[in-house]
């Protein structure tokens, strides 16, 4: 998709680009079989094109716990939201890579809901380590997920509730 891009917009012959992918250490990051709690968790930059308001807004109602693992200019802003709603949420700054597989394995969700992106590695992780993905339908995330087969996107909050207590009883 990206490679479409450059040559539409910059004009750049197909033969001049060269894709490297992105990959996802699968001795690192894979499915441990322990409980895990039906719960949530992002991990991520705290940005505006990462839409965490609309994951509080999804939250809102729920006794459910969202752990945001990263850091970014919306915090404080995130802060406020979650007294505001009253939702159970904890913040972690950045942590390295390689603890990251323990934590997607504590976790039966993992939300993205995003705007646009890349390529998320992210994304890629919490799949590999058996994390149900709760997604928007968005560039970059759409070529990843597959609704009802690798992932769900999620219309709204009505949608989310349903599907989240959907996937807790069955």
């Amino acid at each position: 998709e990206i490679k479409y891009f450059i040559m539409k917009y910059f004009c750049i012959n197909s033969v001049k680009i060269s894709i490297i992918p992105n990959y996802v250490n699968t001795k690192k990051f894979r499915y441990l079989k322990n409980n895990k709690h039906n719960n949530y968790l992002f991990v991520g930059r705290l940005s505006e094109e990462k839409n965490l308001f609309k994951i509080f807004h999804y939250m809102s109602g729920s006794k459910k716990k969202l752990l945001i693992i990263g850091n970014g200019k919306l915090k404080k802003k995130l802060v406020v939201l979650k007294k505001k709603l009253n939702i159970d949420v904890s913040f972690i700054k950045n942590i390295q890579n390689d603890k990251l597989s323990k934590i997607y394995n504590k976790f039966k969700f993992f939300i993205l809901m995003s705007k646009y992106e890349g390529n998320p590695k992210v994304l890629l992780e919490a799949m590999a380590c058996g994390c149900i993905c709760l997604v928007s339908r968005s560039q970059g995330i759409s070529n990843i997920v597959r609704n009802n087969y690798n992932g769900f996107y999620v219309k709204d909050k009505s949608h989310f509730d349903n599907l989240t207590n959907r996937i807790i009883n069955n």
